[in-house]
């Protein structure tokens, strides 16, 4: 079963970059995901993250020598879905004409969507369990392209043997196209909601339709 969130949470890149380092990493690489840099200079934001995890009451010291750091439960929903992801997407589009970045992580522990923001700061959410992947990125879609106005939504998703890719648009005039990396990578073909839906569907692994 997994672990449930039951509210978003805002956290630092750092605090994100110290449970990372918590549990071994799973099979599809998070941290390049989110765009955090290589782990390797960001020893000193792992120890700027555990600090205030710490003193934001987000995580405990204890154990028999007192320096051993336990999450909270939210946080460990949290471990979990960084740390056993075996799908990572990226969908970004233009909502109320702002544009919006959203990464969806997908794993037999927890479903999570993190959302970042300024100053390294990321909004980080439980996906609704009862929905796949593709449902909540067929909300998404309909955020970003309900109006009959020029618009485009890119989708990007990544398991450990593949990257899959794939950018709808729609037209002042309402009409829908589609590309993507199996069916014309190089070009929009004209398509319609229902066709774009299906497709992102048919192009996800299969583990999170």
């Amino acid at each position: 079963m997994g672990i449930v969130m039951d509210d978003a949470l805002v956290l630092t890149y750092a605090e994100l970059e110290f449970l990372l380092r918590s549990q071994d990493p799973g099979p599809v690489d998070v941290r390049a995901q989110l765009e955090l840099g290589p782990a390797e200079e960001l020893d000193a934001a792992a120890r700027a993250g555990v600090a205030s995890l710490l003193a934001r009451g987000l995580c405990t010291l204890g154990g028999e020598s007192g320096t051993e750091v336990t999450p909270t439960p939210e946080v460990l929903a949290i471990v979990a879905g960084l740390t056993t992801a075996t799908e990572t997407t990226r969908a970004l589009g233009w909502i109320d004409e702002r544009l919006v970045l959203l990464h969806l992580l997908y794993g037999p522990m927890a479903r999570l969507v993190l959302v970042p923001a300024s100053y390294g700061q990321f909004t980080v959410m439980a996906l609704d369990p009862e929905l796949t992947v593709a449902d909540q990125l067929s909300r998404f879609v309909d955020s970003c392209l309900t109006e009959a106005a020029e618009s485009a939504v890119v989708i990007q998703s990544r398991t450990a043997d593949a990257t899959v890719g794939m950018a709808i648009a729609r037209d002042g005039d309402g009409a829908w196209f589609v590309s993507d990396s199996e069916n014309d990578p190089d070009s929009a073909t004209p398509s319609s909601r229902d066709d774009v839906m299906a497709r992102i569907g048919e192009l996800l692994p299969a583990g999170a339709r």
